[in-house]
């Protein structure tokens, strides 16, 4: 899209590598903040994770995955926007019936701020791979919320792009909705959030972390105009579809904040009980071993290390490894429960495994510690 500037170099969006760094510790920080960090993932993964959940616990999540992800994304928004932005929507006279907001003079100006912010919204949801994202046929009706209609075309994920779609208007208005979707092609959806009641009222907030994270001293290639790494610089962007695909494994990525996905397990934690992080393990290690089939893994420190940093999961310093089990300690580690999953696959795949035992600890000063052994041999 012409109006999303890229880096002349390597084709990377350079809101990427204004608004990203990755630090030398494995994590990669939002905005210059110290403690603000972000990740690099398959969105692939995110989908195949909840639909594995849902076959183990036997439980529909959608309500739950939405509720979660609309409080992040609300307090992202309430942030990052300022209040005199965001009170634009708020204005009283939104409130008239359909079809004659747009009608007074008066009001044109202000539904133009309002469309300009819709806009940039969705533009930072592309860069970051969310799937093309645009304006609903609200807005030529002259519908009194047209931003509360959003057009999305292959969505990362259908429940966290409904969830995101429902946290914007809720930040913009500050008030309490509810999202519903239709899907009008294959892969194109249209999310109408209304006045509304959430179906579900979560109980607990999982608190951030902010311990200070741990040095590092990993190094990357990186592109000298706008210093992202070359290994996310191969990446291809393609802004019309919001789309990123890393060409060499041959994956979906997105960007999001890992706190999205460990607040949202903690969540499912609190309502459905405790076997939850033991089947979200599972889950993941099904999904893993499934997408990977076939694949030649080996079990070498440097490309766990590189796969890791570069997703800004943390920083691999210990990696030990025998015959019969793997151990390793992840420092800065996040989205803990997907790690143990994708690792027990992984070492599984590579030494020729049928199935794994695991053993593992998060503390609270961010290192993981990870053990896999062999249960049985194909």
């Amino acid at each position: 899209m012409d109006d999303i500037p890229v880096c002349e170099r390597c084709g990377v969006p350079q809101f990427v590598g204004n608004e990203l760094s990755w630090s030398n510790n494995g994590v990669i920080l939002l905005g210059g903040s110290p403690v603000n960090r972000w990740v690099f993932y398959e969105s692939d993964n995110i989908d195949a994770l909840f639909c594995g959940l849902e076959r183990l616990i036997g439980v529909p999540l959608n309500d739950i995955i939405v509720e979660s992800r609309r409080r992040e994304t609300r307090k992202y928004l309430e942030r990052v926007y300022p209040s005199e932005i965001r009170d634009v929507l708020k204005q009283e006279q939104f409130s008239g019936t359909r079809g004659e907001a747009g009608k007074h003079e008066e009001l044109k100006a202000i539904f133009e701020m309002a469309k300009s912010i819709t806009t940039s919204v969705h533009n930072v949801a592309r860069i970051y791979g969310y799937g093309d994202l645009g304006l609903g046929d609200s807005w030529e009706r002259g519908d009194a919320y047209p931003w509360r209609e959003t057009r999305v075309k292959k969505p990362y994920s259908l429940p966290m792009n409904m969830a995101e779609s429902l946290g914007s208007c809720e930040a913009f208005e500050g008030v309490d909705l509810r999202v519903d979707y239709k899907e009008i092609a294959p892969e194109t959806f249209i999310f109408t959030s209304s006045e509304g009641e959430h179906p579900i009222h979560l109980r607990g907030r999982l608190k951030q972390n902010l311990y200070q994270f741990k040095p590092g001293e990993i190094t990357y290639d990186c592109c000298r105009s706008c210093g992202v790494p070359e290994d996310i610089a191969r990446c291809v962007w393609n802004l019309e579809e919001g789309t990123i695909f890393d060409p060499v494994i041959e994956r979906r990525m997105a960007v999001f904040g890992p706190y999205t996905i460990e607040s949202l397990l903690k969540d499912l934690e609190s309502e459905l009980g405790d076997a939850v992080p033991r089947l979200v393990i599972e889950a993941q290690r099904e999904h893993v071993r499934g997408a990977l089939s076939g694949e030649n893994w080996r079990l070498k420190a440097s490309h766990y290390n590189n796969m890791i940093a570069l997703r800004g999961l943390g920083n691999l310093v210990e990696f030990n490894v025998d015959e019969n089990a793997l151990t390793l300690l992840i420092q800065n580690a996040c989205m803990h429960l997907l790690m143990v999953g994708t690792v027990r696959a992984l070492v599984e795949m590579g030494m020729g495994w049928e199935n794994s035992d695991y053993e593992y600890s998060m503390e609270e000063d961010g290192d993981l510690f990870v053990r896999i052994s062999c249960r049985e041999r194909i």
